[in-house]
């Protein structure tokens, strides 16, 4: 299960509605489910008679009838969540409503990498959410996942758009890539056109790339992913310590300017586990996971989140390989 994460629309309204307490509970949550659009979040669920009700109303957003539409599943938030109705609508008749403007229920979930035990670690990459992923080879397979998944439509999940990633390990995998595309049964020339690459060579192009050329990629296409992948990989030998910090300190601020000013999921990837440049970097992200993967299973551990406490699953991993996913769920142990 996914939890609530944010409303980015009429936040000051909608948000203390969602409570902050570490301490989760299931809700029910209703939507339509041809656009996608938020109903009513309601800790006890709906009788019959409200159902009806609502029913009786169209989809304030595709004004379809909720009759043959409205959709309800569960989903975790905190347990002080309130009950929240979209002011279009009401569970009693002849209710006066005032406009509102448009929520997508997807953003109640955020961005999914489409692989079940990192969903369940982490949830949904929200607009502010700046992932920094450690490990040797499964953190470039979930980025290359949520590139192809920020393609999909936003009732698959996705946010129909492109994706932007910055390779800083000269290791993007198109094979991998294929095989994801193929798995969504999507057009795999348009889906790799959809992905923007820039690799860089040295840490100074890395900072150029995330810091002034990147700009003008959100200009021109409008992305909805940033992924730099490797990003401490090129500063082994390029750089000496002071000068890879002073380095480091301008890409984070070029990262932290890049997710406020276009509320976008930032996604990082780190298998060098350069230790002080890590250290260094930790403060501008605000998710941290390890991912360390032997012969038979795969240990994630969640170290950091703005609303999750640390965590930890051990999945065992399928005799499939990374390329054709996935990870078999035959066994899951969450501790924390």
């Amino acid at each position: 299960m996914q939890r609530h994460q944010s409303f980015p629309i009429a936040e000051d309204r909608l948000a203390p509605l969602l409570g902050q307490s570490d301490f989760r509970a299931y809700f029910s949550f209703y939507h339509c489910s041809g656009c996608f659009q938020a109903l009513v979040i309601s800790g006890t669920g709906f009788s019959p008679k409200q159902i009806e009700t609502l029913a009786s109303e169209k989809c304030p957003e595709c004004l379809q009838p909720l009759t043959s539409s409205i959709s309800c599943s569960t989903v975790e938030a905190p347990v002080d969540t309130k009950f929240w109705v979209h002011p279009l609508l009401s569970t009693r008749k002849n209710a006066q409503v005032q406009p509102v403007k448009f929520v997508n229920a997807r953003s109640l979930f955020g961005l999914p990498s489409g692989i079940a035990f990192v969903d369940s670690l982490i949830g949904g990459l929200t607009s502010d959410a700046v992932a920094l992923f450690r490990g040797s080879n499964l953190p470039l397979l979930i980025a290359e996942r949520y590139c192809v998944k920020v393609q999909l439509p936003e009732n698959l999940g996705g946010l129909d758009s492109r994706a932007l990633f910055i390779d800083a390990g000269n290791s993007f995998d198109i094979y991998l890539f294929t095989s994801i595309a193929r798995e969504y049964e999507l057009d795999f020339d348009r889906t790799l056109n959809r992905i923007i690459i820039s690799r860089a060579f040295t840490p100074y192009e890395l900072l150029q790339l995330v810091g002034k050329e990147a700009e003008a990629v959100f200009d021109t296409y409008n992305p909805q992913l940033l992924v730099i992948n490797d990003i401490f990989n090129l500063f082994a030998n390029d750089a000496d310590g002071e000068e890879s910090r002073k380095i480091i300190r301008k890409i984070g601020t070029a990262i932290r300017r890049i997710g406020q000013k276009r509320r976008v999921p930032i996604v990082i990837t780190d298998s060098s586990r350069a230790g002080y440049l890590d250290f260094l970097f930790r403060d501008y992200c605000n998710i941290l996971a390890d991912f360390n993967v032997s012969e038979y299973q795969i240990n994630a551990r969640l170290l950091k989140h703005p609303s999750r406490p640390s965590a930890e699953i051990v999945q065992e991993v399928s005799d499939k390989t990374y390329n054709q996913q996935l990870l078999a769920p035959l066994k899951m142990m969450r501790h924390g």
